[in-house]
């Protein structure tokens, strides 16, 4: 109803609240937007993913995967853009959304970004999603990649998921 809608306005005011000591109030705008499923949030929530909080950024990051399949599109375009920091919460937030959209951009990932604290992140949504595709991609890094920390934790994954 109506109060929804004004109560989103205000949570959107709040997240972009600009002193430091307001950063319990962005957390929670960001939490309370998530909650509410906020289409219109969404923009303001991608913003959030570069708040200088990091409570604030994974706040943001679990709000945008609450409100489902809309924020698809906006995440991916952080995952393909954002810093590393962007780049693990949009990847985590995709792999909660699941579905075949992220799965096909997080296998692209997977492959594309070269931040080795992303890739492990990536690997672990591709595991929360699943199906043949996933695994068989997790499979191929694990063949391929020299970094022994991914190859143990793809490896890790593939036995949960086997």
């Amino acid at each position: 109803g109506v109060t929804d809608e004004r109560l989103v306005d205000l949570m959107i005011k709040h997240l972009q609240a600009e002193k430091e000591s307001d950063s319990e109030i962005r957390r929670s705008s960001a939490v309370i937007l998530g909650k509410l499923k906020s289409t219109k949030a969404i923009p303001y929530l991608i913003a959030a993913l570069e708040d200088k909080i990091p409570g604030v950024r994974f706040k943001a990051g679990l709000a945008l995967a609450s409100i489902g399949p809309d924020a698809v599109d906006a995440l991916i375009d952080s995952l393909q853009h954002g810093n590393p920091s962007v780049q693990n919460i949009a990847a985590s937030a995709l792999g909660d959304i699941g579905g075949e959209k992220p799965r096909q951009t997080l296998i692209k990932a997977l492959n594309e970004i070269p931040e080795p604290t992303v890739k492990l992140t990536i690997a672990d949504a591709l595991g929360k999603i699943g199906g043949e595709y996933a695994l068989s991609a997790l499979k191929q890094t694990q063949k391929a990649t020299t970094d022994v920390g991914l190859k143990v934790f793809i490896e890790e994954l593939l036995s949960k998921t086997m």
